[in-house]
Parts: structure tokens; C-alpha cells; sequence
């Protein structure tokens, strides 16, 4: 009998032990099982997140171009004909290289084949006999020197406001040039740029005028009247020498002007229109303190 029992508790406990081994075997390949299904889970998703990230790169590449490509399709007026151009270094833009076989008297510089006109060379318009009317826009920031230098039949010149620096003598000796608009980009009119233009009896001056250079209207005998942008800061010695003829000056703001030295505290009374007058007409140089 006691044999019999041993022997059943012997099954009993090797039962036991078989049960929990056959138990244990399962949930470790269910572990394994499990942690391989969450690292392909995870790859899974590092790989949709990769591609969502490059999906949102690749919108965000196209949006830029499209904007680029919506700035740059900006609509640009064809120059006048005959106008000789060769495109710029960063090919995004035309400079004007020559005018010799334009004969016309009304010229528009601004654009050439759909891209804008950048740049002028060296007086490259210098003497011409033709020219009447000039409007200048496109892209063009400074007019070099020299540009429009001794245009004798040249009556009228409108800029417009993408230029910021007119040139030194830009237009000097443009003896019946009668009326120059200067848009409101330009800040600063270079030494000489208007100087002997003898017949010029309308000038206005753009609301971003920060400095007139010396002899920069000088012997612009016609003129009759000058208006001082707010925007003015420095007006150099003998700006308007010589423009004997002008009987009112107006600065769009008066206070706090003095003479043209850093140093020097002292201000000069601009409210007064016959100081005004006598202080521009005697050479004298103008800073704002």
C-alpha cells in the first residue's frame, strides 16, 4: 500500500513539474513572439514617419518654388527697340550695354525677354543726340555715373521707385531737361548728377531723399521753387549754387537743421522763407542734428 501511494504521489508530483515546465515554454515564446511584433510595430512607424517627414519636406520644397517662381514671373514692360542688352552673371536679369542702333526719342527702360533690366554700363547713353523722354524702372539701383551725361535734346525724366543712387553727373549737362521726377526709392542724389541743366523748371524730389550732394543742382538756372522731402537729412555745400532764379523754398521739415558739421550745435531758423532762400542760394551746407 505505502508503495502505491509513493508511487501515485510520484505521478503527482511529476505532473506537477510537467505542467509547469509544458506552462512556462509557451509564455517565453509568447514573450519573444510578442517583442518581435513590437519591433516591427516600431520600424513600421519610423519608416511612415520617415516618409511623412519627406512627404512635408517635399511640399514644403514645392511651395517655395512655386512662391520663387510666382516673384519671378513679375510682368516686365519690353525696353524700346533697338536697346542692346546682355544678361547678368546670376542670369536673372538684363544689363543695358548699348544704344546703337536705337534712334527713338521716347525711351522705357524696363524689362527685356520677360526678365527685368538690371543695370546700365558706364555711360552708355552719354551724347546721345535722339533721346526726348526717359522713364526709368525695372530693377536698375543705381544709375552710374555719367549715364545720361551731355543728352542735349533730353526734356523729360521719370524715375521710378526702384532706384535708390543716382550717379555723380548722372545727368549733368542736359542743357534742355524741364522736368525730373524722382521716385520715392531713392536716397541719395550724387555730387554734380543735375549740374548745368540750365532749363529745368519742374523737380520733384521723392519722399526718401536722405542726401543731396555738393553741386548736385548746381546752375539749374530755371528753377523757381525747391520742396525738401521730410525724409532729408544732410544737403551739402553748393547743392544749389547758382539757381539764382528760385523764389521759394520749402522744407517739409524745418526744425532742427544746421550747418553742415558734425560738431557745430548751432541751428538755423528754416521757418522763415527768405532765410530759407538766402542760406540755400549762398552754397551753404545743410544737417539734420
Amino acid at each position: 500500500m505505502k508503495k502505491i501511494l509513493a508511487l501515485i504521489l510520484t505521478l503527482v508530483m511529476a505532473a506537477s513539474i510537467f505542467a509547469s515546465c509544458n506552462g512556462k515554454v509557451p509564455n517565453e515564446d509568447s514573450q519573444a513572439a510578442t517583442n518581435e511584433q513590437s519591433e516591427s510595430l516600431t520600424q513600421t512607424e519610423k519608416q511612415t514617419q520617415k516618409e511623412t517627414t519627406k512627404k512635408e519636406t517635399s511640399k514644403k520644397e514645392t511651395s517655395k518654388k512655386e512662391t520663387t517662381k510666382q516673384e519671378t514671373t513679375k510682368t516686365y514692360t519690353e525696353s524700346t527697340a533697338g536697346l542692346y542688352f546682355e544678361l547678368n552673371q546670376e542670369e536673372n536679369g538684363y544689363i543695358l550695354a548699348s544704344l546703337e542702333f536705337c534712334k527713338a526719342k521716347e525711351i522705357v527702360i524696363d524689362g527685356h525677354k520677360g526678365l527685368p533690366v538690371v543695370d546700365i554700363a558706364f555711360d552708355v547713353l552719354k551724347d546721345n543726340q535722339n533721346i526726348v523722354k526717359l522713364t526709368l524702372s525695372g530693377e536698375i539701383k543705381t544709375l552710374p555715373e555719367k549715364s545720361f551725361y551731355n543728352c542735349p535734346s533730353l526734356k523729360t525724366v521719370i524715375i521710378k521707385d526702384k532706384l535708390t543712387h543716382i550717379g555723380p553727373s548722372a545727368f549733368e549737362n542736359c542743357t534742355s531737361l524741364e522736368t525730373v521726377q524722382i521716385g520715392n526709392g531713392v536716397t541719395l542724389i550724387d555730387k554734380f548728377a543735375f549740374n548745368n541743366c540750365t532749363s529745368l523748371k519742374n523737380l520733384t524730389l521723392g519722399n526718401k531723399v536722405q542726401t543731396i550732394e555738393m553741386c548736385a543742382f548746381q546752375n539749374c538756372s530755371s528753377l523757381t521753387s525747391i520742396v525738401i522731402p521730410a525724409s532729408a537729412r544732410l544737403i551739402k555745400e553748393s547743392s544749389f549754387w547758382d539757381c539764382d532764379n528760385i523764389t521759394d523754398v520749402e522744407f517739409k521739415s524745418p526744425n532742427n537743421w544746421g550747418p553742415d558739421v558734425d560738431e557745430d550745435d548751432y541751428t538755423y531758423d528754416l521757418t522763415d522763407k527768405q532765410a530759407r532762400i538766402t542760406l540755400l542760394l549762398h552754397g551753404l551746407g545743410f544737417r539734420k542734428h
